[in-house]
């Protein structure tokens, strides 16, 4: 008789949720349900803990005390604050006896009006495990800093694609004006592993194979080099945020405009993905070259011990996204990488390197509008009329009777246009539209055809730049 793989993975995640969690699981308000009923909402309860135990770093017995699952609880099934890091946990969890199946589309949409009505919040929606928290959770949603959902299901299978897209969309919403919140999706796979490893306590070590490989010895060792993309998927799979512990962030999602780059960048041509990403930085407590390969610098196999990556949290994660996605473009893809020991440092130097990696060269969409020369060309004919119009980032975003900027002007531009899209867009995330210089909406706003009217009324510049300069003094108001 043979036994799946699937089989033994779930036994052994049931047996842990048993021994460790379940003892902490209160289930007093299905004392007079059915014996199966109870012992599902046990393990349903006890992996929302777990999978908060292990995202926030807690013990049993107190991610525990994080589980609102009951009647009327929107969907949600575990809520943690951790004060310290000001990171609200919200987790679905639901929990399979045949380890089949995911998180559905109506899951999903159940999840998201709960985290929504939370959020905004209508306590009055909730059931008294949540509204006995009001005060807490009032503190949380105004103080934190990051919101991590967790979907988190016993089944095998991966979130489906109309249930990705629900949590897609609630992303993209709760990050309007800036990237506050992430989706962590995990299944029985994941799970396992958590399991196997022990939970974050339990150090990643990986052999990692660089090609084109180079090293420095002095002050501190490190080797650098060229990974295959399909072993950092590989990486991101198996040991998912624990390879981002001591990272400023974890990864943000598929959805943010700066990650669908790194996997277009992959999708379309990556062969170049080599020359086109910024790379990884990771911290390892100590590296040892093995002898294969010799001393030839084509390729090497190195053993790290510890591994932390503390730069390039985006670049994992997406190449782990597209594992099942575009296997055959991580196949061809290389990454840049560099690996720096800690075993002869000084104890502050790791924070010194995760704070100078992510601070360091920070460049968005909108840097690169500078690269247009219709740019510089329409700033040249407003100064024929005397108006400053700036629109490299370093130089501010200037306001005045007679100066504005390019924020000013693709939000009046954006809405100058007869469909109401590049408005909507503008409002929501207006670097969406700064993107792609070669095409909409970017060439629909920007292009060899905008001109400019003068005061007089002469057509030397003609076309949409007109609601820039009336009715009212560079754009403002009315077009806002």
């Amino acid at each position: 008789m043979r036994v799946s793989m699937g089989v033994v993975q779930l036994r052994q995640i049931r047996n842990h949720l048993l021994e460790r969690y379940v003892p902490y699981i209160d289930i007093s308000d299905y004392e007079k349900r059915s014996q199966a009923d109870q012992e599902n909402a046990k393990l349903t309860r006890a992996l929302s803990a777990f999978a908060i135990a292990n995202e926030a770093d807690l013990s049993p017995e107190v991610a525990c005390t994080s589980v609102v699952d009951g009647y009327n609880d929107n969907g949600i099934d575990a809520i943690y604050y951790s004060a310290g890091e000001k990171v609200l946990y919200l987790c679905q969890s639901k929990w399979s006896n045949d380890g089949s199946g995911s998180l559905d589309e109506a899951g999903a949409l159940k999840f998201v009006k709960g985290v929504l009505a939370l959020l905004t919040p209508k306590f009055e929606d909730f059931n008294d495990k949540i509204r006995r928290r009001q005060a807490e959770l009032d503190a949380a949603i105004n103080n934190a800093s990051r919101i991590v959902l967790i979907s988190a299901h016993s089944g095998s299978d991966r979130l489906g694609d109309h249930a990705n897209r629900v949590l897609s969309d609630c992303l993209s919403s709760l990050n309007d004006t800036g990237e506050v919140a992430v989706l962590l999706s995990l299944h029985q796979e994941n799970l396992y592993t958590m399991v196997a490893e022990g939970g974050r306590g339990e150090p990643v070590n990986l052999a990692v194979q660089l090609f084109d490989w180079g090293a420095t010895k002095n002050p501190y060792q490190a080797f650098y080099g060229q990974v295959a993309a399909s072993d950092v998927a590989e990486w991101g799979v198996k040991h998912r945020h624990r390879i981002f512990f001591k990272n400023i962030r974890t990864f943000l999602g598929a959805s943010t405009a700066v990650n669908e780059g790194i996997a277009d960048s992959i999708k379309k041509s990556p062969q170049n993905f080599w020359y086109l990403n910024n790379g990884i930085t990771a911290l390892c407590s100590k590296i040892q070259k093995r002898a294969v390969g010799g001393n030839t610098r084509d390729a090497g196999t190195f053993d790290c011990e510890d591994v932390a990556i503390v730069n390039g949290a985006q670049t994992v994660g997406v190449i782990t996204e597209l594992s099942n996605i575009s296997p055959e473009q991580l196949a061809q893809a290389r990454v840049p990488i560099r690996l720096i020991s800690l075993e002869n440092c000084p104890e502050e130097f790791a924070m010194e390197v995760t704070r100078a990696t992510n601070t360091q060269n920070r460049v968005d969409s909108r840097n690169f509008v500078a690269l247009d020369p219709h740019q510089d060309r329409i700033r040249a004919e407003l100064l024929v009329d005397g108006i400053e119009y700036e629109y490299r980032q370093g130089e501010g975003e200037p306001t005045g009777d007679r100066r504005f900027g390019l924020v000013d002007a693709t939000v009046a531009l954006a809405c100058s246009r007869p469909e109401v899209d590049l408005a909507v867009q503008a409002k929501r995330e207006i670097s969406k539209l700064w993107e792609d210089m070669d095409r909409p909406p970017y060439r629909t706003m920007f292009n060899k055809g905008l001109r400019v009217r003068n005061k007089t009324g002469q057509e030397r510049l003609v076309g949409a730049w007109q609601p820039l300069l009336f009715p009212t003094p560079c754009g403002r108001s009315s077009n806002r």
